[in-house]
């Protein structure tokens, strides 16, 4: 178990957010908002985003943050 790890804000962008997991070798990353949890992220959780709306789309996926309010 590891006790230091890299965590992603709620406003991060996509592509900041698979820099880090790349980065650290990381399988999940947790995103917070104000300091508390709020979900997490993995590279198969933004692959999936990436195929369904490219084909939805069809194109690249924009960028957005890693959750939105409303």
């Amino acid at each position: 178990m590891q006790r230091q790890f890299q965590v992603a804000d709620a406003g991060d962008m996509l592509e900041g957010a698979m820099e880090r997991l790349q980065a650290c070798a990381c399988h999940t990353l947790p995103v917070v908002r104000d300091g508390r949890l709020v979900g997490l992220v993995t590279m198969d959780n933004i692959g999936e985003f990436v195929l369904i709306h490219a084909a939805l789309a069809g194109k690249q996926a924009p960028r957005v943050p890693l959750t939105s309010e409303g």
